[in-house]
C-alpha cells in the first residue's frame, strides 16, 4: 500500500557539496499521514564543484509545534543527532528522520544520500515528503525535498522481483511521427564527439513542434540531453561532460542513465524567459534501481543531482 507522509520543515545551513571526488568517466500520494514539527539544523559547509560534506556533528534541537493530527507518522525526536546509533554520521539530519518513516523491509537494500539540495531562491529551509510501496513485486521508497513552495530535488530507490530491475533504466527516444530529423556530430568538453540529433514536426494551423538532443555514452552511462527548438543544448551538454571527467559516479550494474531536460523558464509572472532544467539519473545495481531528480527550483540543478548521486550511500537504519 502507497503511504504519503508530510513530515518536518528543516532550517539547513551550507546545504550544497559533494560525495566523492577522482578523476573520470512524483509519486502521487495516496492516504496521506501527516505530522508537522519546526526543527533546526546545521550543517559543515561544502562547496558543489568540490570538497565534500558528510554531516557528522550536525545537531538537530528542536522544539515541537504540533497543530495537526498525527495518524501514524510520526514526528522526529527533539533532540536527534545525525552520530547515534541509530543513524550512520555521514546522513544529514533531515535524510535520518525521512528515512526512518519506512517500514522495516526496505531499508536493507535502501541508499540515500549524504548531501542535500539548495533551493534556487536561497533558503535555508527544506521540507520532506515521503512515499513507499512495501509490498508487491516492486518494493520502493521515495523522499522528496521542497522549498516552502517549490520542490527541489527527490531521491528513491526501488527492488525488483520476477522482472529485470534494468528494463526501468531507460532514456526517452521516441520521435513523434513524420517528424524530419537531422543527424549531427556534436563536440563537447572533455574531447567527447557526441552524437546531435534534431527533429522537426510541421503541423497545420498551429506551431511547429521541434526538439534537439545530445547524446553519448561514458562507461556504463547513457546520457542524453535535450532541448526544445532546433538549438543544440551544448552549455547544458558541458555541465554534465565536464561534471563526469572530474568526478567518479556509482558504476551500475549494467546501465545507468543521465538525463537533462532543458525547456523555457518563466518568471514570477508566468512569463517566458530563459531556460529551465530538470534532471533525471538512474542505475541499476542488482535488482535494485536508485533515481535523483533534481528540479528547475534546485540551485544549479544539473551538477547537484550529479553530485546527489555520488553521494549516495547504503542506509540501513
Amino acid at each position: 500500500m502507497n503511504a504519503a507522509r508530510v513530515a518536518i520543515v528543516v532550517g539547513i545551513l551550507s546545504l550544497t557539496g559533494i560525495g566523492v571526488v577522482g578523476c573520470t568517466t512524483e509519486r502521487p500520494p495516496s492516504s496521506p499521514n501527516t505530522s508537522h514539527s519546526n526543527q533546526t539544523a546545521t550543517n559543515p559547509s561544502a562547496s558543489a564543484s568540490g570538497g565534500s560534506a558528510n554531516g557528522s556533528g550536525v545537531t538537530n534541537t528542536a522544539t515541537s509545534n504540533n497543530s495537526s493530527s498525527n495518524t501514524g507518522a510520526g514526528s522526529a525526536p527533539a533532540n536527534n543527532k545525525t552520530n547515534s546509533s541509530s543513524a550512520p554520521a555521514q546522513f544529514p539530519a533531515i535524510v535520518t528522520t525521512a528515512m526512518q518513516q519506512f517500514p522495516s523491509n526496505l531499508l536493507p537494500s535502501a541508499q540515500a544520500p549524504t548531501l542535500l539540495p539548495t533551493p534556487i531562491s536561497g533558503s535555508s529551509q527544506l521540507h520532506y515528503r515521503t512515499w513507499d510501496t512495501a509490498s508487491g513485486s516492486i518494493l520502493n521508497y521515495s523522499v522528496q525535498f521542497s522549498s516552502s513552495h517549490y520542490r527541489v530535488a527527490t531521491f528513491m530507490g526501488s527492488t525488483y522481483s520476477g522482472m529485470s530491475a534494468g528494463n526501468a533504466v531507460t532514456l526517452p527516444h521516441a520521435l513523434p511521427a513524420n517528424a524530419h530529423t537531422v543527424q549531427q556530430t556534436v563536440n563537447l568538453s572533455a574531447g567527447i564527439a557526441a552524437q546531435g540529433q534534431t527533429f522537426v514536426v510541421a503541423k497545420d494551423n498551429a506551431k511547429e513542434v521541434s526538439s534537439a538532443t545530445i547524446r553519448w555514452t561514458e562507461g556504463r552511462w547513457q546520457i542524453e540531453v535535450s532541448q526544445e527548438g532546433t538549438q543544440m543544448p551544448i552549455t547544458e551538454a558541458n555541465l554534465v561532460a565536464s561534471y563526469l571527467h572530474s568526478h567518479f559516479m556509482p558504476v551500475p550494474q549494467s546501465k545507468g542513465t543521465i538525463f537533462v531536460n532543458v525547456y523555457p523558464g518563466e518568471n514570477a509572472q508566468g512569463q517566458l524567459v530563459g531556460t529551465a532544467v530538470n534532471e533525471t539519473i538512474k542505475w541499476q545495481e542488482g535488482t535494485h534501481v536508485y533515481e535523483i531528480d533534481t528540479y528547475s527550483h534546485a540551485k544549479n540543478p544539473i551538477q547537484t543531482g550529479l553530485a546527489m548521486t555520488i553521494s549516495m550511500k547504503p542506509y540501513s537504519g
